[in-house]
């Protein structure tokens, strides 16, 4: 009996993040659309070669985007906003990318962007309203089908399920997003009906929304509905309808779940008329037999068996001896896969330099295919690949550290302390400010890269990074900020940054996760205690601060982000590294305080993340997440004000944690949600400082004074203009120059307008 091995998709920027680099020379005009293509083509290619070289049976077609799979859904079933379908563009492309960033010639804002799930991947929101409709345009899909039949592959094509793609959009002014569940099968219907055409056998289609515990009957009678349309011929259990299908004018489904397990509507899934089911096999191992019993006698299982969002790597054996009992009872209807698609880890760890502790047991996507291919070779008797497999056990288990934070210690009231900050820091009403960081210009990369290779003594390159934080305090001091930052220039990336300068934590070379769109992050790997370098940095903010009488802010990286943000060992529980990374964070804290910052920002932008899926267990994580933020200022002056920030999250989600946290100012995104988080925000008693993201610096769009002053209007008509502050919604390394330095002009006109407009008026 020969098992299927198959991927749920695989990472899309390229190993050497190849499509990155493509992406950004076509957005600045320096690449055509033919040579996109052809980068594009080449990123396609290895992925297919890799996991034909892995044993994979089929290659995934379907997984890879130019920005983003949920965007890539819309234009798939002909749904773009009517912005966008408006909009005056020379190539088709331009639309897609237009939607994605804006069209700053047409000045069109782009779509929102949140987080997928409760990862660090960002999708494009689509907008559902009165207006909207699908067709089916399968074009695209088409030729990647024929591309990968024409390297010799068997393709299985990928899709994002219907049910989950309407649960993800946004209804516009509270639009019904279920209304249009019926135009949207019939589009995905005639998708279906032209992968039939080219002789597909099967397509996954992700239906992730089944591992929540928040479904309510519509929603699940929406599924039913959907695969009643789209299944093949099957008699639907409980009804006397078939399915919408025959075998022969549709491939078979295999419904797909990840990230969590399927407890709360496994009745659900299991009464879905699909040819096959893929569960993460560690989360749902305890469903096991009640899946089995559910399957039928036709019908595939599909287990993930190594985890895609972990790079620890996985012990063969034990798996094999696991799943024996399995592979006998199903046979070859039993699939064996990654957990969940393998975007969220990077390429290989090949040519890494690894310390010792992780030798042989840290793998990223090359890696976890090997690891599926050995154990499907063990589990159909070849057994020398037993010989090649260690007994891979993930470091840090032994030195256990206490779930605890006795040392942390409560600040005095908020109404105290804001009296007291209010005296020292003598600032306007609506203070300006931004995130933290500056354009990252090429001068600086080639900097930081020259320094990184030796080519660049310290003294030197400390000498160049003075003179960009001076050029940084005079410009914003022109502009007339009146909070300022160093403006980063010493950081590639914010958790990296500092996973260099923690011991415990190794930070690779080369392994890119991509974040959204283009944009890359590279999680380090946390495998023992953490602790404190002799610094994190502190040098260069207490420098800017030496150049200025205004107040600059400290910039951390919060206990939650980095703890998020990196790759954690498996068997500790989150609040206890949490806990253990706050505490080194502190001792910088601390000393940024006592060289005199009186501002310090500790962002926590993956402080959603620690939700889990199942909002029964939402309380306990956003009350250990708080109590890490609390510590990691713990015994700061009252007079001293910690700020934090936090991008594309559900803020209502988290309403309870951000007030646990105890920060005086939290700057948070607006600009893409259309600051609709105001009234919610001042209904449920809102009384810190906010700083809602004015303008969105992912999007080349330079706003206007008129526009930002809007948003300010809607955020004062529900909050204390006491409180309010005026900052872009996120940091602007990714911008340039000509971008930033007038948006930001922009946003400090709007701040001068609404204060002169709210003077009282003389008698």
């Amino acid at each position: 009996m020969s098992i299927t091995l198959h991927t749920l998709g695989l990472p899309r920027i390229g190993k050497a993040r190849e499509l990155k680099t493509a992406l950004e020379g076509y957005w600045k005009g320096g690449l055509s659309e033919t040579d996109l293509a052809a980068t594009a083509r080449e990123v396609r290619g290895e992925n297919w070669r890799l996991q034909n070289r892995q044993g994979m049976s089929m290659v995934n077609v379907g997984d890879f985007s130019l920005y983003d799979h949920v965007l890539d859904t819309s234009f798939l079933v002909g749904h773009i906003a009517p912005r966008f379908a408006a909009a005056r563009v020379d190539r088709e492309l331009d639309r897609y990318f237009g939607a994605a960033r804006g069209l700053a010639d047409q000045h069109i804002e782009p779509g929102a962007m949140t987080k997928w799930f409760d990862t660090n991947y960002h999708y494009i929101v689509p907008e559902i309203g009165p207006s909207t409709r699908f067709e089916a345009r399968p074009a695209a899909l088409v030729d990647q089908i024929r591309e990968a039949r024409e390297g010799g592959y068997t393709p299985k094509v990928q899709l994002l399920g219907p049910v989950t793609y309407l649960y993800l959009s946004r209804g516009i002014d509270g639009f019904p997003v279920l209304s249009v569940l019926e135009d949207l099968l019939s589009a995905f219907r005639g998708i279906l009906t032209s992968l039939a055409e080219e002789g597909i056998r099967w397509v996954q289609i992700d239906e992730p929304i089944l591992v929540l515990d928040t479904l309510n009957q519509d929603w699940r009678q929406a599924l039913a509905r959907s695969y009643a349309v789209l299944g093949r011929s099957r008699a639907i259990p409980g009804t006397d309808e078939a399915a919408g299908s025959d075998s022969q004018d549709t491939p078979k489904l295999l419904l797909t779940t990840y990230f969590e397990d399927v407890e709360e509507e496994l009745e659900t899934l299991l009464a879905l008329p699909v040819d096959g089911i893929h569960l993460d096999y560690q989360r749902n191992k305890g469903l096991l037999d009640t899946v089995l019993e559910g399957l039928g006698p036709d019908r595939v299982l599909s287990l993930g068996m190594v985890d895609g969002r972990s790079p620890w790597r996985e012990h063969i054996p034990a798996l094999a001896e696991e799943l024996a009992p399995l592979y006998q009872d199903l046979g070859d209807r039993l699939w064996l896969a990654p957990s969940c698609n393998l975007l969220h880890l990077p390429w290989s760890i090949a040519g890494e330099d690894l310390p010792r502790e992780l030798e042989g047991v840290l793998g990223f996507g090359v890696e976890k295919l090997q690891d599926l291919s050995a154990l499907g070779a063990v589990l159909e008797g070849h057994s020398n690949h037993l010989d090649t497999i260690q007994n891979r056990t993930a470091p840090w288990g032994s030195e256990e550290l206490e779930d605890s934070a006795d040392d942390l210690v409560d600040r005095q009231d908020s109404s105290t302390r804001e009296a007291l900050q209010a005296e020292a820091l003598g600032l306007p009403r609506l203070p300006t400010t931004t995130i933290g960081s500056f354009p990252q210009t090429r001068e600086i990369r080639a900097l930081r890269r020259a320094w990184t290779r030796g080519e660049l003594g310290a003294a030197d390159y400390q000498a160049a990074i003075r003179d960009v934080i001076r050029e940084n305090i005079r410009i914003q001091e022109e502009i007339g900020l009146d909070v300022l930052v160093h403006g980063e220039p010493e950081r590639s990336d914010m958790v990296s940054f500092f996973a260099e300068r923690l011991d415990g934590v190794w930070a690779s070379r080369g392994g890119w996760v991509q974040s959204y769109g283009s944009r890359c992050v590279k999680p380090p790997v946390i495998f023992k205690p953490v602790s404190r370098k002799p610094d994190l940095g502190w040098e260069w903010v207490t420098f800017a601060q030496s150049l200025t009488k205004k107040p600059v802010k400290g910039m951390l990286t919060g206990p939650v982000t980095i703890l998020k943000w990196s790759f954690a060992p498996p068997n500790v529980a989150p609040q206890v590294i949490a806990n253990n990374i706050a505490r080194a964070l502190r001792e910088e804290v601390l000393e940024l305080e006592t060289q005199g910052i009186a501002i310090i920002q500790i962002d926590e932008p993956a402080f959603r993340e620690v939700l889990p899926l199942k909002r029964s267990r939402w309380s306990q994580a956003l009350d250990w997440a708080a109590r890490a933020f609390r510590l990691s200022h713990s015994g700061v002056k009252s007079e001293t004000q910690i700020h934090s920030h936090m991008c594309y999250s559900d803020f209502n989600s988290i309403f309870q944690g951000i007030k646990a946290m105890d920060a005086d100012v939290i700057s948070i995104e607006t600009s893409r949600s259309k600051g609709e988080l105001f009234a919610e925000l001042a209904e449920k008693g809102y009384t810190q400082g906010l700083g809602p993201g004015v303008y969105d610096i992912h999007s080349p769009l330079i706003p206007r004074t008129e526009e930002i002053r809007e948003r300010l209007e809607r955020a004062l008509a529900h909050l204390d203009p006491a409180r309010l502050w005026v900052n872009p919604d996120c940091g602007l390394k990714t911008r340039t120059w000509q971008e930033t330095r007038p948006a930001l002009e922009a946003l400090v006109a709007a701040a001068r307008q609404l204060r002169e407009a709210r003077k009282p008026r003389q008698a």
